[in-house]
């Protein structure tokens, strides 16, 4: 009875030792498994920085791309205005050489038709005949 109690307890002890080695085991297992979760977390951490540094620096490249931007275009508003104001006043000066061109015009259009009734008028010389001619 001594024997079959003590290979009861050797039973026992076994059983008790293999799930103890079970035991250690998994909690071996489950602390590999904690340090790749801490290091997966750690590399998405670095990832999730990287990220945002990255997206940083594209928002502030955007930006000041888009102020050059903006500046080229209010040069180039400016100086279309500028061409514009050019553009009427050129044409404010054509319109007026255009009018004073038309009124001299008429006015030498008058002079001449005063001109000639004049010189229907007039008698005629042997000196006006030459002339007459040569014209």
């Amino acid at each position: 009875a001594i024997r079959s109690n003590a290979d009861g307890f050797e039973n026992i002890i076994s059983i008790l030792r293999s799930e103890k080695d079970a035991y250690e085991r998994q909690l071996a297992e489950e602390q590999d498994s904690a340090q790749s979760l801490k290091k997966k977390k750690d590399d998405l951490e670095d990832l999730i920085r990287k990220t945002k540094d990255s997206l940083v620096m594209e928002k502030e490249r955007v930006t000041k791309d888009m102020s050059e931007k903006d500046s080229r275009i209010a040069k180039i508003d400016q100086e279309l205005a500028k061409r514009v104001e050019e553009n009427k006043t050129l044409k404010k000066s054509l319109k007026h050489t255009t009018d004073r061109y038309n009124s001299e015009q008429a006015r030498v259009e008058r002079l001449n038709a005063q001109l000639q009734r004049a010189r229907r008028n007039l008698p005629l010389t042997n000196a006006d005949h030459a002339d007459e001619i040569e014209m």
